[in-house]
């Protein structure tokens, strides 16, 4: 019995740290998605939504704008072209 609680303590303890750090990932990433939608302009130079579209990573890492309609890019694999390709740039520091 002893045993068990202590297998159960660790299970919540890790648990915990777990949904802690999931947390502050889910938190960052949403602050770096609205940077990069606040920056982002079409070819018109009109800013794109971010309640029409999303930001999707490919398995090759290259990021997509991808209108939230539409499947992710790595369920479609065969069609990668329906989401805007962003380019990749360095910033000077």
């Amino acid at each position: 019995m002893n045993a068990l609680k202590k297998k159960r303590d660790s299970l919540t303890t890790k648990t915990t740290t777990l949904t802690k750090k999931h947390t502050d990932v889910r938190k960052h990433i949403d602050l770096m998605s609205a940077e990069i939608f606040r920056t982002l302009r079409d070819e018109n130079g009109m800013p794109y939504n971010s309640s029409r579209f999303s930001l999707e990573v490919g398995r090759d890492g290259e990021i997509h704008v991808t209108p939230t309609d539409q499947p992710s890019t790595s369920s479609r694999n065969s069609r990668r072209d329906n989401g805007k390709k962003l380019e990749k740039k360095r910033r000077k520091r």
